[in-house]
Order: structure tokens, then C-alpha cells, then sequence
């Protein structure tokens, strides 16, 4: 919209011409980077939701990162985008804190969203106490069992 006044005088028999010009807007881009928070490595496999509104129910694109390179979402309008990771690689925790980015016209925009693995520890722990356990039993029977066959032998 091209919001400059302009002012013509008009006198009753003349054909007064107003001539208005309005220029093409310049597109923006968004860049989304997608990054392990301890190596800095760019990761693949994680899907993002770029919306138009706060509460996510407008969404403008899905994208999924690459392993190289950002996802790039071109042609927005200048503007107010929130993004939100929707899904992870397997092995990291989702970043549920979406965020939000402002476009000016032409303007080229990054978004690094940094994932911590996802490191099991009570199902990797558990696991070893129970296969430990069942160990040490089947080792105590065996030694009860062989103390029983030795003693009728001798």
C-alpha cells in the first residue's frame, strides 16, 4: 500500500488525472537450523510447524531439517511467525519452547533450535539390575546344584 498523500487541485471542467503507483512487496525468507546443543552438528529428521498466529492453528508450512544446510521456507509476507517444533531424530529430547520471529520486508531470517539427547538412564539401569540379579541367581543355583551332586559322589 502506498500511503503517500496525494494532493491535486480540482476546478469544475477540467479532467484532473491522480496517478497512485504501488510497488511489489519484497518477500521474506526463513532459515531453520536444526542442531545437537553439545557438538553444534546439524541434524536431520526434525519436523517443524511454521504458524501465522500465536495460538498454532494457522500453520503457513511443515518442513523437516536436513543434515546440511538449512529448511528453507521462502516467499512470506513481512510479518509475525511462530515456530514449533513438532518432532525429533530418534535419540533427542523435543524442544517444546516454540519461537517466535519477526520478518521485515526482504528480509532473510535464521531460527537454530538446539536439542539435548535423550539419554535413558533409569530404563538402562533398571535393566542392568535385572539381568544382574537373574545372574547371580542362576549362579547361586548352580553352585547349590553342583555342592548336591558332589556329595553323592563322594
Amino acid at each position: 500500500l502506498n500511503d503517500t498523500p496525494v494532493t491535486k487541485e480540482v476546478t469544475a471542467g477540467h479532467e484532473t488525472i491522480f496517478r497512485i503507483e504501488n510497488r511489489k512487496i519484497r518477500h521474506c525468507h526463513l532459515n531453520l537450523y536444526k542442531k545437537d546443543a553439545e557438538s553444534g552438528q546439524q541434524l536431520a529428521g526434525a519436523v517443524f510447524g511454521v504458524y501465522s498466529d500465536p495460538d498454532f492453528t494457522n500453520l503457513i508450512a511443515e518442513v523437516t531439517s536436513l543434515e546440511n544446510g538449512p529448511i528453507s521456507v521462502n516467499d512470506l509476507e513481512p510479518g509475525t511467525y511462530y515456530v514449533k517444533e513438532l518432532a525429533v531424530p530418534a535419540g533427542y529430547l523435543l524442544d517444546a519452547a516454540p519461537q517466535t520471529v519477526v520478518l521485515h520486508e526482504g528480509e532473510t531470517a535464521e531460527v537454530t533450535f538446539r536439542n539435548n539427547r535423550d539419554y535413558p538412564t533409569a530404563g538402562n539401569f533398571g535393566m542392568v539390575l535385572v539381568i544382574g540379579t537373574g545372574m547371580m541367581t542362576l549362579c547361586g543355583a548352580a553352585a547349590l546344584l553342583g555342592r548336591k551332586y558332589l556329595k553323592k559322589e563322594r
